[in-house]
């Protein structure tokens, strides 16, 4: 049995004032503020400088990127629509 899952992440802000939020199934599960990235970077499969090039075994369903920081109530509008499409029970 395959359990699915909302995942998301927002990254935004100026250097040294960016904030990061990730949420699952709607719930936002952790925040990171004052980050001193100078670029954003997504990386899928096989691209992870972290952990030097691991691939993970996941299915992915459906990616969504946007050009900007979406607010919180827009977020949340986002992944309702994910739920109901996928029959994921989110927050």
């Amino acid at each position: 049995f395959e359990e699915w899952y909302v995942y998301a992440v927002s990254i935004g802000g100026e250097v040294g004032k960016a904030v990061m939020k990730g949420y699952i199934n709607g719930e936002l599960k952790g925040k990171s503020e004052g980050l001193t990235v100078a670029f954003y970077e997504v990386g899928i499969g096989d691209h992870n400088p972290v952990a030097k090039n691991e691939t993970s075994a996941i299915n992915i369903a459906e990616i969504m990127l946007y050009d900007r920081v979406l607010p919180d109530e827009e977020m949340q509008q986002v992944t309702s629509y994910l739920g109901k499409k996928f029959g994921i029970k989110v927050k």
